[in-house]
């Protein structure tokens, strides 16, 4: 952009030459110089916290979809980049063993159930005691327990969707015995619901604020500009976590950007990218990367030229790709 506005300056020099409007001495030989510089301190250097500016891309949350139970894969109901909907069945476990469990729990807890009524008729009557009472009493309540920790896992053998999303990395087949055991997953689901983050310099930070403007260009929508709003801005970078269990790691000269939150107009974000889907960010990949820029409320000046080179960028990403 300066180099734009430089060229500007020395073409409109040019033609004040031409008309006679200024003669050409050393002083307007080393202007387009002079000019380049005041525009670099005026403009450039209070536009970096004025109107910060880095590569953003859109996350998306991965979640990796293990059974609560042990057991045999029944049926497998989902194929890879399937979407599927919070509450829709993945995949289902041979429930013939914790069925047995629950049907022989009720059997046991209804007996129960009887003898607690029959101690407590003998006791009304003076027949029977109170600590027959009270025995009855703890194993029916012992065996409820039991019932509703197995009528749980077998529950489970059905595995849901937790939430909407597109599933991916199916490596479950029925007969393949699964084990909720140990960090393996079966298959993964990527949520639909995610966020726009961005990169922004530790130098740039000291006038962000939640709620500021911002504008987003991404590679997969060319000449488009998408508006935002600031979310937060993240507690930490990586350079700041302490692992547990290990000594700290001494500080180093190297210097983190910080991620700071956008979140998507949703009705912008509609018309632009031409999704029709009522969850407009079904339409989204995680991934997709970009451009956004913050407007804060420092520098205000120097945000027309944040605005003009943001919209150069869209317009580059018809002919430059990566």
């Amino acid at each position: 952009m300066i180099v734009v506005m430089v060229l500007g300056y020395v073409a409109l020099l040019f033609v004040l030459v031409k008309v006679g409007v200024i003669k050409l001495n050393t002083f307007w030989k080393i202007s387009p110089l002079l000019w380049g510089l005041l525009v670099f301190i005026v403009f450039f250097l209070p536009m970096q916290w004025g109107a910060p500016s880095g590569p953003c891309r859109y996350l998306q949350q991965v979640v990796k979809i293990v059974p609560n139970v042990n057991g045999e894969v029944a049926e497998v109901l989902v194929t890879p980049f399937q979407q599927v909907e919070a509450g829709d069945l993945l995949f289902t476990i041979d429930p013939t063993p914790f069925q047995g469990v629950v049907d022989n729990l009720k059997a046991q807890l209804e007996l129960a159930e009887k003898r607690l009524e029959q101690s407590t008729q003998l006791m009304a009557r003076q027949a029977g005691s109170q600590y027959e009472v009270q025995q009855f009493q703890s194993q029916v309540n012992a065996l409820k327990g039991q019932l509703a920790s197995a009528q749980w896992n077998l529950d489970s053998t059905k595995v849901e969707a937790p939430a909407d999303g597109v599933v991916m990395g199916v490596t479950v087949r029925p007969g393949q015995r699964v084990s909720s055991a140990g960090s393996q997953s079966y298959m993964t689901l990527v949520v639909s619901a995610g966020g726009m983050a961005v990169s922004i310099n530790q130098t740039y930070l000291r006038y962000l604020e939640t709620g500021q403007p911002a504008e987003i260009v991404l590679k997969a929508l060319p000449g488009q500009i998408l508006n935002a709003t600031v979310l937060r801005v993240a507690a930490m970078n990586p350079s700041g976590e302490i692992v547990s269990g290990t000594i700290a790691t001494p500080p180093d000269a190297t210097v983190q950007p910080f991620m700071v939150l956008l979140e998507l107009e949703d009705k912008d974000l509609a018309a632009r990218a031409g999704i029709s889907s009522p969850n407009i960010r079904a339409g989204w990949r995680g991934g997709l990367a970009g451009t956004a820029a913050i407007y804060t409320g420092a520098a205000q000046p120097t945000h027309l030229i944040r605005k003009i080179t943001l919209r150069m960028q869209a317009w580059k990403n018809y002919v430059i790709p990566g």
